[in-house]
């Protein structure tokens, strides 16, 4: 099960960063359960999540994004990193970005435009932790 997760990522990866290539308009399930994502390059690109959850796990950032990436409808939770645990760069609009944390600073987004988003439980732990 593990084995297919993580081919299941990779095909993802590799088809986001298709269409981000091609400027389109992505779509993913509702109410389905992705691994992170990286979004990156110049090109226009909106990923509508219809609901659909990005899990960081803990052990992750939920979302990387170019300047020109915006996404929609998504569920962003548990992401961990140095920097914007939940999202770095882009643009998140109609979002919840949840139980995200961040050692440095940034726990719910860095660097990122946020809309009509909600961001609940997010933090920085403190020193020592």
């Amino acid at each position: 099960m593990k084995r297919q997760l993580m081919t299941a990522m990779a095909l993802l990866a590799w088809t986001a960063a298709a269409f981000a290539a091609d400027g389109k308009v992505m779509d993913y399930e509702q109410g389905k359960v992705y691994g992170p994502i990286e979004i990156l390059g110049e090109e226009a690109v909106t990923v509508d999540g219809h609901g659909a959850i990005i899990d960081g796990e803990g052990k992750a950032r939920c979302a990387t994004l170019g300047p020109n990436v915006t996404l929609v409808n998504f569920t962003l939770r548990n992401g961990k990193a140095a920097i914007g645990g939940g999202v770095v760069g882009g643009r998140v609009e109609n979002c919840t970005i949840r139980d995200c944390t961040a050692s440095e600073y940034g726990a719910a987004v860095a660097n990122c435009e946020v809309s009509q988003t909600a961001i609940i439980g997010c933090q920085r732990p403190l020193d020592g932790e």
